[in-house]
């Protein structure tokens, strides 16, 4: 927008934003509200036995940093709306323009204790190609982000009326991005029976009889190692310190991709009463390449993820296991 005889740009600053919003019209910014998660009562003794599950079997098999990962499921709106807004002062309940769009997809995030991020396994609902996003040719997302996450090897799946996880993905995801990205450690550590960790959260798939069953059968190298139930936000390291990085770094791309679309409909003179966004689902899928790209990018790095993995490694490895323990000697 453009103001005044010298045609210069207008541009409101936060911090006139932030008095006009108080002063003026007496709001202050709060966060949606909601039921806050509750540990469970024996929460300490859980995440300490699990802590020594890990400890003994790193020890047991002398597992490298790098062939220890956590995973995580976790879902995002197609509408990524913030969990802040502007309301009156003194109101109670707060709503968000957006949380109400149901639309979504899943996101299974993996990261290792040596600071790698894994490629991610986003799934959409739909049952056949048409409903995953197009990567090449006519009406496909940015190429940029296109060409990266083919790089990459991002793993696209659908799954029916529903965008979770089940049971056939998570095996998808254990065949084409978890076994892969060990095998090429086993390589590149010349250690080609090295048995690997994969510590994930109790959800009912991951410790069903069947998936367990069929990773002791396939893939019987890779140890699985359960988060206590409840103890996700505290103990999990993609919960502790990844997943909120990832979405900020989602929505600030999406809320980008929003600027450019309302300042092209706005150069043409519309009328900014009558500007109406594109909401249908195919050019948010699309989008959401660019989205899940700039996400990925914003937790790939080391520093980042090693910061989280030392959460972790200071539970597995906590003052009373020496670093004995870590060389092979057996936990005292």
């Amino acid at each position: 927008m453009t103001v005044g005889n010298n045609r210069e740009p207008f541009q409101c600053s936060d911090t006139f934003i932030g008095r006009f919003v108080k002063h003026k019209v007496e709001w202050s910014k709060r966060k949606g509200t909601q039921a806050g998660q509750k540990l469970p009562a024996d929460a300490e003794d859980q995440m300490e036995a699990c802590a020594f599950q890990l400890a003994v079997a790193i020890a047991d098999h002398d597992i490298p940093d790098s062939c220890v990962v956590n995973g995580d499921q976790t879902g995002s709106t197609f509408t990524q709306s913030g969990r802040s807004t502007y309301v009156e002062t003194g109101t109670n309940q707060v709503t968000i323009v957006g949380k109400e769009d149901k639309r979504a997809f899943t996101i299974m995030v993996g990261i290792s204790m040596s600071g790698e991020v894994l490629p991610f396994q986003v799934i959409y609902v739909g049952s056949t190609s048409g409903s995953l996003p197009k990567l090449d040719g006519p009406g496909s997302a940015c190429k940029t982000a296109n060409d990266e996450v083919k790089h990459l090897k991002f793993r696209f799946e659908n799954e029916g009326k529903e965008h979770w996880s089940n049971m056939t993905t998570m095996k998808h995801y254990v065949a084409h991005i978890l076994s892969v990205y060990f095998g090429d450690q086993r390589t590149r550590l010349n250690r080609p029976n090295q048995v690997c960790l994969w510590m994930i959260d109790c959800w009912s798939v991951h410790r069903s009889q069947e998936f367990r069953g069929w990773m002791r059968d396939k893939y019987p190298w890779i140890l699985i190692r359960y988060v206590p139930g409840g103890c996700m936000g505290v103990f999990q390291p993609c919960d502790v310190g990844i997943q909120r990085i990832l979405k900020n770094a989602m929505q600030k791309a999406a809320l980008s991709h929003v600027v450019k679309e309302t300042v092209a409909h706005l150069s043409k003179n519309e009328n900014p009463g009558t500007t109406v966004l594109e909401k249908g689902i195919w050019e948010l899928r699309k989008c959401s390449v660019e989205w899940l790209m700039n996400g990925y990018k914003a937790i790939n790095d080391r520093d980042l993820v090693k910061k989280v993995s030392f959460f972790l490694d200071y539970l597995v490895f906590p003052c009373h296991v020496n670093a004995s323990c870590r060389r092979g000697s057996s936990v005292q």
